[in-house]
């Protein structure tokens, strides 16, 4: 649990961003408003922002949803080749 909460969120991004550093966890840049999670082999992608948004796909990846740029409350999923 982190105890500090700020008006953007930029000290609470770096505790985190340096603890995961320090464990050697790939973190990857979404854009401001974009959240990523991974389920049952899939990443799901949803983007809370007003502005479209252009993901890191990896190449080869099967689209299962959605597509890019992702739109404001727009939703892309994917599967990573070999997966």
């Amino acid at each position: 649990m982190i105890g500090v909460w700020t008006d953007d969120g930029g000290l609470e991004r770096e505790l985190v961003r340096g603890v995961y550093r320090r464990a050697g966890v790939t973190i990857d840049d979404l854009p401001a408003g974009v959240f990523l999670e991974w389920r049952d082999g899939a990443y799901i992608a949803v983007n809370y922002n007003p502005s479209p948004a252009l993901l890191d796909v990896p190449a080869g990846a099967e689209i299962l949803h959605g597509r890019q740029p992702l739109p404001p409350a727009g939703v892309l999923a994917w599967r990573e080749a070999g997966r």
